[in-house]
């Protein structure tokens, strides 16, 4: 089975569908190498938010070392975000300079938010902010991302279109299954599945051979994944065991992509013994193909008890 999401994840601007208002303002950035000190993409969950602040990384000219992706999930605190000042005022030895990703940044509270603004004006680092709920993101802030602030918008049906059709390609090159694609995207847009992450989770299911409408879980259940890794974070077995139950298909890409950021970001702060290497034996897991290739929702299940026991610090 293939892993679309990951593997036919843009990587250039040129590779990104759809989102034309946001590419051609990046472009002209570019063009003229001047930078915002700070960017703010926002939009529903799977539209790319953080694949195109990746992307901008990647334009501005830093060099990969410093490029720090943080999710504000797990760092949302003033101490988190003086921490992140301090790394923000001090300049890297190769590339033009720093860059922060913070995801999920409505996260961080309004006292880190406020510790953030002046760093944000005033030190050299390119700050690109990720939200799908930016009205929680302070004044103070979005007007320091004024010239850089782009909503993402789901796919149109002739994107939704183009999407499948790459996808189709990629995972079946001889085109047998065109016709059945046609209908799985015409079905998906039907349905409001209009963000390429879901689109894409979901032609992975249906060309492995489930009928397209047992590939789809509802919009609804999102905000289940985000309950599901803070139970791993706070080692609550009981509440993510019966959070996963709620969802019949779960997105369990989705999952791994969240419980790695939480994992990773303990791991980080995890002086070295025991308990760290208990965390990168599970950061590894999550990571690891063949579980990755699965649709085992079993095994989904059983890696995540073990994040949450290392989490919760049970041997």
């Amino acid at each position: 089975m293939t892993q679309l999401a990951l593997d036919l994840r843009p990587r250039s601007l040129g590779e990104v569908i759809g989102q034309d208002s946001a590419k051609k303002a990046i472009q002209s950035f570019a063009d003229k190498n001047y930078w915002p000190n700070v960017f703010l993409f926002h939009g529903p969950p799977g539209t790319g938010k953080t694949t195109l602040a990746l992307i901008v990384a990647q334009m501005s000219g830093a060099d990969p070392e410093y490029i720090h992706e943080i999710n504000a999930s797990t760092a949302n605190g003033v101490d988190a975000a003086r921490e992140l000042a301090d790394l923000s005022s001090s300049r890297p030895f190769t590339g033009q300079r720093r860059v922060i990703i913070l995801n999920e940044a409505h996260r961080l509270t309004l006292p880190a938010q406020d510790a953030l603004k002046d760093p944000m004006e005033k030190n050299s680092a390119l700050w690109l902010l990720t939200t799908d709920e930016p009205e929680k993101i302070s004044s103070a802030i979005r007007s320091r991302a004024s010239a850089a602030t782009f909503e993402l918008r789901p796919l149109t049906e002739l994107q939704m279109v183009t999407l499948c059709e790459q996808a189709l390609i990629y995972a079946n090159p001889t085109g047998t299954w065109q016709p059945q694609t046609d209908r799985a995207a015409e079905w998906m847009y039907n349905k409001g599945v209009r963000e390429p992450r879901e689109i894409l989770g979901a032609l992975d299911l249906f060309f492995s051979g489930v009928p397209i409408e047992q590939c789809i879980h509802g919009a609804e259940h999102e905000p289940l994944y985000k309950d599901v890794a803070g139970a791993v974070l706070r080692g609550d077995w009981n509440k993510a065991s019966a959070t996963l139950e709620q969802i019949k298909t779960a997105d369990y890409r989705g999952m791994i992509s969240i419980v790695s950021s939480f994992l990773g970001s303990a791991l980080l702060k995890e002086p070295i013994g025991a308990k760290a290497d208990a965390l990168a034996t599970c950061l590894v897991g999550l990571g690891n193909s063949n579980f990755a290739d699965g649709i085992a929702y079993a095994a989904t299940k059983g890696l995540l008890y073990k994040c949450s026991r290392t989490i919760g610090g049970i041997k």
